[in-house]
């Protein structure tokens, strides 16, 4: 028989896109302010001529994840902040800074760096003021100048909140049992209870967000597995603001009712009476595949690819290819 089963680490991506696509919606749907629309400089130019912008423009969490990141964390290390912020803030908070990488599309990058901006709210909102202090011409450039809209702005700080929310209670717990250490034999075959207790935790929250909203909330019942948050210092950022954020419970909602959706989807292989729910432990072990497709990804994995599909091919005809994409 053929066994199918998708890779983890793009599960868990899907799932938050899939978050962010509901979450984006709720404004609307509710008849509510939402975030602050970021229009790039072309589209700013023509909004200021009276003119319709050639793309639409965009705004909320993923999309201030997406410039904090070029601006702090650029994968061209001759742009952006790069070295100044890092002393910044290791002058600021002692240890040094590793702002997740949305400019290089690492995974989890957009929901850490959700977190990362509501920890150090206050440190980044000063920062850009210092960048601008900096210039010569003493103003920020059109992607500054957004970014520091956007960390001022509450429907904006609602979406970062829910984002670390997500990344707390699912991302890093279901990333831990995935990635984690000793985690390197498990076969994916046999995650179909693991993926089942996720979407029965997601309902949960569904059903009511205040278990993980509440201030204070008790790890013994409220986190996925009764053990310590992951990342406290992230639940404790959200309940220190989670009276002020008025439509924070209605916004996890429809991030987790997105998010479920999406996760039922995109594992919906291990579905009872399904193929792989229906294999003895036997053929499971026979049909072993690991949890993500890490082996055929990154500069490794492709160079493993090609290998696989040339095997006569010298070092020197792959180098080649490499350069010519």
């Amino acid at each position: 028989f053929i066994c199918l089963a998708g890779c983890c680490m793009h599960k868990e991506l899907n799932t938050a896109k899939g978050g962010a696509v509901a979450m984006a919606k709720f404004w609307q749907e509710n008849n509510l302010v939402g975030p602050l629309m970021l229009p790039n400089k072309g589209g700013v130019a023509a909004i200021a001529g009276g003119i319709e912008p050639a793309s639409p423009s965009q705004g909320g969490g993923i999309k201030v994840a997406g410039i904090a990141g070029a601006i702090f964390a650029h994968r061209d290390d001759k742009k952006g902040e790069q070295d100044a912020i890092n002393v910044a803030f290791e002058a600021k908070f002692g240890y040094p800074l590793a702002f997740p990488k949305t400019n290089s599309t690492h995974y989890q990058s957009y929901c850490d760096a959700g977190a990362d901006l509501i920890l150090h709210l206050t440190f980044y909102q000063n920062y850009i003021e210092l960048m601008k202090d900096r210039k010569d011409s003493r103003t920020l450039n059109n992607m500054e100048k957004n970014l520091q809209m956007a960390l001022q702005d509450i429907p904006t700080l609602h979406e970062l909140y829910v984002l670390a929310l997500f990344s707390a209670v699912i991302s890093w717990p279901y990333m831990l049992i995935v990635h984690g250490e000793g985690q390197e034999d498990q076969n994916i075959l046999d995650m179909g209870p693991i993926h089942a207790k996720f979407a029965a935790y997601m309902q949960s929250i569904i059903a009511d967000p205040m278990i993980i909203l509440t201030p204070g909330a008790d790890f013994r019942v409220s986190s996925l597995d009764g053990q310590p948050w992951m990342r406290v210092n992230v639940m404790f950022a959200v309940w220190q603001l989670v009276h002020t954020l008025l439509h924070l419970p209605g916004l996890t909602i429809a991030f987790f009712n997105g998010a479920l959706e999406t996760w039922e989807r995109f594992t919906e292989e291990f579905a009872p009476g399904g193929l792989i729910s229906s294999m003895s432990p036997k053929q499971r072990k026979l049909a072993w595949m690991p949890p993500t497709n890490d082996v055929n990804e990154g500069a490794l994995g492709a160079r493993r690819v090609i290998k696989r599909s040339y095997p006569k091919s010298t070092e020197l005809t792959l180098n080649a290819r490499q350069r010519y994409k």
